[in-house]
């Protein structure tokens, strides 16, 4: 198999691989199950066998890649890791690894994202283990709350638990990071694992959540993950921003200094988000990844939009949702759909999930079926996805080009090649052709879907 490790090309502000082709990484995050125990993106009864969780990955893994996940964005809980302080959870770690491993097998590049949202479980978010809260806070428990982000702003024990996070209050911080450099040494070579992300959509505490990313966010990750990438020289460092950005995640100018570095803000409508029976979208995908597009320009940073979707039962879900994948693929954005889990994910009562609890698609995901280039050696002239016909035309650099094609029933044929002495093959289970052909030659591929072959 082709290595899955990836590089920065800061002249194209790209994703790249060993064999210097273009990579799109059209990821998932898996998943809002990973919130809660036994923080894992499945669902399993006890005991948790390492078969019994294989099986489930493989189900997982599997139906995600036919719908042409190529990456997948992998919360990990730091409770999970280090439930009491300085005692790892050898086992959990073995589970992520196990993960890996099927993924690897799938072709599926993996993200570790340590995710939090409001600090921790006790505070109604997810996260931190419980040692890390403030003293007086340690015995909270919080019930589920639908519009849970709110208390970034409102709960005095979010922000108190984030002021002495920062402030290394007994050690909190110090402890953050010998956990990542745990997790790094278990994980950090692996073959599927390109890159990390250290905290999702870190806390301000009492502050403003602008100061607080110039003055505390961005010197900590110019510090740690200068660190952790001089240990790990084959990973990517995703830069993630608080999560109040995610309306405007554009409004950026300064980065991390690191040259092995992404820019991976989160983008929602909050219409969609909040009230999913909205009317309308209040956001347009065009303009902000018009902006996002200029940005990576500038800072010769690739974009990897970490976190982004709505729910299905939203009456604009899928016109949106439709708009911001084709804006992506005209600028050649990557990024993470929130979110496939595999069972009932509900935590804080949203309904974000992609799949049902057997791994069925739902409605939405139906929108993200589209045909796209996913590895391209050369030049791309143009791609268009246009009614039931896909068309790309690119100057080949000679090595393999890889599309991802969505029809269930497609098939060696199914497909026009116009290129001289290229050769095909064809993935079956990923629904994958790759195509090679002589450097600098034209090539030009015309697929159309079964709905119009069959219309």
């Amino acid at each position: 198999m082709t290595s899955l490790k990836l590089f920065i090309d800061p002249e194209r502000a790209a994703f790249v691989d060993a064999r210097a082709r273009l990579i799109i990484l059209r990821a998932v995050n898996c998943g809002g199950l990973s919130k809660q125990p036994p923080f894992l993106p499945v669902a399993l009864t006890e005991p948790v066998t390492q078969e019994a969780l294989r099986a489930q990955y493989e189900v997982l893994l599997g139906a995600l890649t036919r719908h042409g996940f190529n990456a997948v964005r992998l919360p990990f809980m730091w409770e999970a890791v280090e439930p009491e302080r300085g005692v790892y959870d050898l086992e959990h770690l073995a589970r992520m690894e196990l993960f890996c491993d099927v993924a690897s097998a799938h072709g599926v590049r993996v993200i570790l994202d340590c995710h939090q949202d409001i600090y921790s479980r006790a505070l109604g978010g997810s996260g931190a283990p419980g040692w890390s809260l403030p003293e007086q806070d340690r015995a909270a428990h919080t019930p589920p709350r639908r519009h849970w982000f709110m208390a970034y702003m409102a709960d005095d024990r979010v922000a108190r638990a984030f002021d002495e996070f920062w402030a290394n209050r007994e050690g909190r911080l110090d402890a953050f990071e010998q956990m990542w450099r745990v997790v790094l040494e278990r994980l950090g070579a692996h073959e599927a694992v390109v890159g990390f992300e250290l905290l999702n959509e870190p806390g301000w505490g009492s502050g403003s959540p602008h100061d607080f990313e110039h003055t505390v966010w961005l010197p900590f990750c110019e510090r740690f993950a200068g660190e952790l990438l001089e240990r790990e020289e084959s990973l990517i460092f995703f830069y993630g921003v608080p999560g109040v950005h995610a309306l405007e995640p554009w409004r950026h100018e300064r980065f991390p200094t690191h040259e092995r570095m992404c820019f991976a803000p989160h983008f929602y409508d909050p219409a969609l988000l909040v009230w999913p029976a909205a009317q309308l979208a209040m956001t347009s995908p065009a303009r902000a990844l018009e902006r996002l597009a200029a940005l990576s320009r500038e800072s010769g940073l690739p974009l990897f939009v970490g976190e982004f979707g709505c729910s299905s039962s939203g009456p604009c879900a899928r016109q949106w949702l439709a708009q911001m994948l084709a804006q992506m693929e005209h600028h050649g954005i990557s990024g993470a759909l929130w979110e496939a889990s595999l069972g009932e994910s509900l935590w804080n009562h949203e309904d974000l999930n992609l799949l049902e609890p057997d791994a069925s698609a739902r409605a939405l995901l139906s929108t993200h079926l589209r045909p796209f280039v996913r590895a391209l050696s050369g030049r791309l002239e143009f791609a268009r996805w246009e009614g039931c016909t896909f068309e790309v035309m690119w100057w080949s650099a000679g090595e393999q080009t890889e599309i991802f094609l969505c029809g269930p029933t497609t098939t060696p044929g199914d497909w026009e090649l116009v290129a001289d002495e290229a050769q095909e093959s064809w993935d079956e289970g990923r629904r994958v052709l790759g195509v090679r052909a002589p450097a600098g030659e034209p090539v030009l591929l015309t697929w159309r879907s079964p709905r119009e072959r069959e219309g």
